[in-house]
């Protein structure tokens, strides 16, 4: 009987233990979210260079529409997510970091 009451003990622990293990910290997520969204963008401008060299045999515009739209995309997820110097700094980057993304990427 006791070795039941422990083995549900133990899976009750077990399982709980691992819903609070896929919760991240502010930091974590920061940190997450900056590669994430950094990895994508740099895949979307790439390709939106490729497109434009192959048309035009020049480099895209500043003001060209894919460009804005990553940059415009990787600036907002990384200020939702990255809303304050703690959380940067938590998520490892110094503190400069925090300054390169309110200025505006890309510009």
């Amino acid at each position: 009987m006791i070795s039941r009451r422990l083995l549900g003990a133990v899976v009750v622990l077990t399982v709980v233990g691992l819903s609070y293990a896929h919760a991240l910290t502010p930091g974590a997520t920061c940190e997450r979210v900056a590669s994430d969204g950094l990895r994508k963008c740099v895949r979307k401008v790439g390709s939106a260079q490729q497109r434009c060299y192959r048309a035009t045999g020049a480099a895209c515009s500043a003001s060209d529409s894919k460009l804005t739209a990553a940059y415009a995309t990787l600036s907002k997820n990384l200020l939702a997510k990255c809303p304050d110097q703690a959380t940067v700094t938590a998520a490892g980057y110094p503190v400069p970091a925090r300054k390169s993304v309110s200025l505006g990427i890309g510009r």
